[in-house]
């Protein structure tokens, strides 16, 4: 037998899942929308709803436009262990060169990531960076630079 408080529990469990779907789409929406924009620099720092899956989403974003040069997830949602897709769209997006347009500047500092996922996505960045490419990898700080 149901009590209101076991019923409550089941409305919030149905709110928290309608809520992770809504920023799901906003998230493939906004994506698009970033595809086809003239904007170069996008500040979405401190919004802990950007977790793996819209930072995923964005990078492949990133890729797709030609003027997004500069990137902030800084103290996101952002945390270790990072899947591969993350890391196959961070590859993608790091090997990009000045010529396809590119994105020239993520930071994703002050994120829950493991010193092992920093380690590797820097190796990532410099290995696939031609050029010039620097990593700031101190304590929390941790941006990517072209």
């Amino acid at each position: 037998m149901y009590t209101y408080l076991d019923k409550f529990r089941r409305i919030i469990q149905h709110m928290q899942y309608i809520c992770i779907l809504i920023i799901f789409d906003f998230f493939i929406a906004f994506s698009r929308l970033l595809s086809s924009s003239k904007l170069t620099s996008l500040i979405l720092a401190g919004n802990g709803g950007i977790n793996t899956v819209g930072t995923n989403s964005l990078l492949i974003a990133a890729k797709d436009s030609r003027t997004l040069q500069k990137l902030n997830l800084s103290a996101c949602g952002l945390k270790s262990p990072l899947d591969t897709t993350f890391c196959d769209c961070f590859k993608t997006v790091a090997s990009q060169n000045f010529e396809e347009g590119c994105l020239r500047e993520l930071d994703i500092s002050h994120n829950l990531l493991s010193v092992e996922d920093k380690e590797r996505l820097a190796e990532e960045w410099n290995s696939s960076c031609a050029g010039e490419s620097s990593v700031c990898l101190e304590n929390t700080l941790f941006v990517f630079t072209k």
